[in-house]
């Protein structure tokens, strides 16, 4: 299954990191998404909700580094997002010593020693890695073709963004909706400095696309009232407002 795995060994040994998405037509990330995990993963599994902008296309461009799977759910539900999760990786990744990294088509995990930083965990016996959240922002979509941390340098710390979604593949999360953190009971992950630098704000048509694209994909009235109020302006978190209000706030974030 894994054309890559050969290569990656002789990088870093038998440590192996698969990373897991849900998403729907994300083409225009897609390329820096793909470029940036295919740089350390073993496998990308991205679940795809019936794109029809062509994304099914640009991930077998990736092939053998990645697999499209098709979710029995669609639209925005983050209770079977969850579960899909976890019983993807319980799936395709517990039979060896894996990292899984599970994360949205707009989220990068990102540290200069990632690997280095992971296999040390893996040593010591962690098996749950909180990531520290950062929204980045741009003027405008980026153009390059390498890094998108390369060329998007600027955000803004937020905690809303804190994520403990770097799992051991043995280990049973019980994650909060939204992956943002986790229910009761389960250990208290390690912070090792890792960001997820959350690629939502690339200019403000990108934006409002996003924001309404989400909002559209909710799919009762009951999901879009209850989760879709930042979208309308109604709650000012992650509103577009907020966006525009912190986009000046913004500090160099990568070097």
């Amino acid at each position: 299954m894994y054309g890559c795995q050969s290569q990656l060994e002789d990088k870093w040994g038998s440590m192996n990191i698969d990373v897991y998405s849900i998403q729907r037509n994300e083409s225009k990330i897609l390329p820096y998404f793909l470029r940036h995990y295919s740089t350390f993963a073993r496998h990308i599994f991205i679940f795809d909700d019936n794109s029809t902008d062509g994304s099914r296309d640009i991930i077998r461009s990736y092939y053998p580094n990645t697999s499209t799977l098709t979710p029995r759910f669609h639209g925005v539900n983050d209770p079977y997002f969850r579960d899909t999760y976890q019983t993807a990786y319980w799936y395709y990744s517990s039979n060896d010593d894996t990292w899984v990294i599970c994360v949205d088509g707009d989220e990068f995990v990102y540290h200069p020693n990632l690997i280095s930083v992971l296999s040390d965990a893996q040593q010591k016996g962690i098996k749950l890695i909180h990531c520290e959240g950062y929204n980045m922002f741009a003027d405008s979509f980026p153009t390059t073709s390498g890094q998108i941390y390369d060329e998007v340098k600027f955000g803004v710390r937020d905690p809303w963004y804190n994520k403990p979604i770097i799992v051991d593949s043995k280990t049973n999360v019980s994650w909060a909706l939204g992956r943002h953190s986790l229910n009761k009971k389960m250990p208290v992950p390690f912070s090792l400095g890792i960001k997820l630098l959350h690629y939502h704000y690339l200019g403000p048509e990108y934006c409002r696309d996003r924001l309404d694209s989400t909002y559209l994909r909710f799919p009762t009235e009951e999901l879009k009232e209850r989760h879709g109020k930042h979208v309308t302006g109604e709650t000012y978190l992650h509103s577009m407002q907020w966006y525009e209000d912190n986009k000046s706030k913004a500090v160099q974030v990568i070097p």
